[in-house]
């Protein structure tokens, strides 16, 4: 009965206040993303190297999910507007692309290809190949969206260059940074 009751609970709340937006410090955001990715990394990281010492490819495709899904998450965090870079649209896109990502590599656990022992190197393979395209896809977008600020001119020739996910800044009152929460 608990669980059904935690389980409704976000949803009454989203009913009750869902039409108004709120915002929480930058810093509580870089710092609770940033654990818990830390978290999930380490936990990834378990499982990745425990699946790969017995051979069991489920494993590893599980620690490859998870890995991916927390450096998302870790980029995620290290973009909060304000702490590390300015205003950027890589705390949107990793914000609603961790999920699909670690889901999508979850459902290749149906083909038996990638369930056996001989499934673990490749696996190993991809998640090195996919930790290097995550960290540079956030350098990119990162370092396209600070290369399109200083000049009205040179911004329009950057964002022809440059993929550009949500990069409106937030609306606050105040001047310390925020993220916000929809």
């Amino acid at each position: 009965m608990l669980t059904v009751a935690l389980a409704v609970l976000p949803g009454i709340a989203l009913l009750v206040d869902g039409a108004h937006h709120g915002q929480i410090d930058a810093w509580i955001h870089f710092v609770g993303v940033g654990f818990a990715a830390t978290i999930a990394m380490g936990a990834a990281l378990a499982l990745t190297v425990l699946g790969a010492l017995q051979s069991d490819g489920r494993a590893v495709l599980a620690g490859l999910a998870f890995s991916m899904m927390a450096a998302l998450l870790c980029l995620h965090g290290a973009s909060t507007p304000g702490i590390l870079v300015g205003s950027n649209g890589v705390v949107a896109f990793t914000g609603g692309a961790t999920l699909p990502v670690g889901c999508a590599i979850l459902a290749l656990g149906t083909l038996s290809a990638l369930r056996g022992p001989e499934a673990v190197r490749p696996l190993l393979v991809a998640l090195v190949l996919g930790a290097c395209a995550i960290l540079a896809l956030g350098i990119s977008m990162i370092h396209c969206r600070a290369s399109s600020r200083p000049s009205p001119r040179r911004a329009a020739h950057s964002r022809s260059r440059c993929w550009r996910w949500g990069s409106r800044r937030p609306r606050s009152s105040s001047s310390a940074p925020s993220v916000r929460i929809c």
